[in-house]
């Protein structure tokens, strides 16, 4: 059970599922506004650096613990900084009242904070559902770190906030000590004044884990009017029945009329080869200057994430990675939006993190690794003949360029870092 939140800068979500020895194992998703840090530029990335801190606090006994971390966040715009989102976890004892509260604290010390009451259920031998988390992101995966559950990856989503351009609703739940064949899940969304839009009823048989069912869900809410909403999950057998259920809110976007774009820009903006369909590219080349700007805007017009701004985020976004391209990743025989890396870069964003071989390379030509944190994705590129230029031999996403032979081309430590201990 959750109390009433006190939020003041921070996002805070939780979530509460059974541990051996009757214990809850909580998981705290929270994120942070890119605004509320502090930022510094070098060559191109800015990085922001700060404090988090969790104290955690039994009511019945007064005992209280908890732990500061240092955080590190990072991004290559200052015109549209993401949010930093990250989860804690903490084994708390069953039956028990706990007040919880994160602390953040960038470098001017300035504190920002979200607390909260919980109490932990009692798990042992009972039918019960666990809470539900709702994430930004569901992956099946074979892999393991702290984002990950029951063969899951889910990306922290605290704010719990979807719209048209955020309109699937993915959730992660757990259903305990399942003793019967056939177990029918219902799936509920409705609206504050209990009007309920949809409901979804699914048998469940012989997909047991032992005494553990693992119930992840999508939902898309497109169609779905503003306002405040509850997603609840009812597990039901012969002999028993659980509920679970947490909130979500759905916020309008109003679409403003079409503007122009300016001619400071137009040379990114139609610089659309990476991320436009084929059709589309043959159709904007065969148009006239003024055509082709109707054309472009509408382009632009339907990638962008907040309507309710001036600003087109999207575009922005777009326009400071094709400069950052041409400004770091040119040689001599291309410029930096042609190459691979320039590529990549438009397409995916900055990577999380890089790796770069290109010293002391006895038995490999120098080499970079980008990784996605979010998509688990990497990619890899290789300066094969000791000039400027990197090309792309490996890549995780279905249909970009793979070497066959890039496994002989980097260090066994990076092989095992991408596919494990072969």
């Amino acid at each position: 059970m959750i109390y009433l939140f006190l939020i003041i800068g921070l996002n805070l979500d939780i979530a509460q599922f059974s541990y051996p020895g009757a214990e809850t194992f909580c998981e705290l998703y929270y994120s942070i506004p890119g605004e509320l840090l502090e930022f510094k530029g070098k060559k191109g990335k800015f990085t922001a650096n700060f404090s988090i801190s969790l104290l955690i606090s039994d009511e019945t006994s007064g005992e209280i613990v908890g732990d500061t971390v240092k955080e590190v966040a990072n991004t290559t715009t200052l015109s549209n900084l993401p949010d930093f989102k990250d989860i804690k976890q903490v084994v708390l004892s069953p039956k028990k009242r706990y007040k919880i509260r994160l602390n953040a604290y960038n470098l001017k010390e300035e504190i920002f904070y979200a607390e909260t009451t919980i109490v932990t259920p009692e798990w042992d031998n009972k039918f019960l559902l666990s809470d539900i988390q709702i994430s930004h992101t569901l992956i099946n995966t074979d892999k393991v770190n702290r984002f990950i559950k029951n063969g899951f990856k889910l990306i922290p989503f605290p704010e719990r906030i979807f719209s048209r351009e955020r309109y699937l609703l993915t959730s992660y739940c757990e259903l305990y000590n399942v003793n019967e064949d056939s177990i029918l899940i219902t799936y509920i969304i409705s609206n504050t004044e209990n009007f309920i839009d949809t409901v979804i009823n699914e048998y469940y048989k012989n997909l047991r884990e032992g005494n553990i069912m693992i119930l992840p869900g999508i939902f898309n809410l497109l169609g779905y009017s503003p306002g405040s909403y509850a997603l609840t999950l009812i597990a039901s057998s012969k002999k028993h029945k659980t509920v679970s259920s947490k909130n979500f809110s759905i916020i309008k976007i109003q679409r403003p009329s079409l503007v122009s774009i300016p001619d400071s820009i137009m040379d990114y903006a139609s610089f659309i080869n990476y991320i436009a369909s084929p059709k589309e590219i043959a159709l904007m080349n065969s148009l006239s200057a003024k055509a082709k700007e109707r054309f472009l805007v509408k382009f632009w017009m339907k990638r962008d994430p907040d309507l309710n701004t001036k600003e087109n985020e999207a575009l922005n976004e777009f326009v400071e990675r094709v400069e950052y391209s041409d400004k770091y990743f040119a040689t001599a025989r291309r410029s930096g939006r042609f190459s691979d890396r320039g590529r990549i870069y438009i397409k995916y964003g900055a990577p999380d993190d890089i790796i770069r071989r290109t010293s002391d390379m006895l038995y490999s030509n120098p080499y970079i690794m980008w990784h996605y944190y979010d998509t688990d994705v990497w990619f890899i590129f290789i300066n094969r003949d000791i000039s400027e230029e990197y090309l792309l031999i490996y890549s995780g996403v279905a249909g970009e360029l793979t070497d066959p032979g890039w496994r002989s081309l980097i260090l066994l430590e990076d092989r095992e870092r991408l596919l494990g201990v072969e």
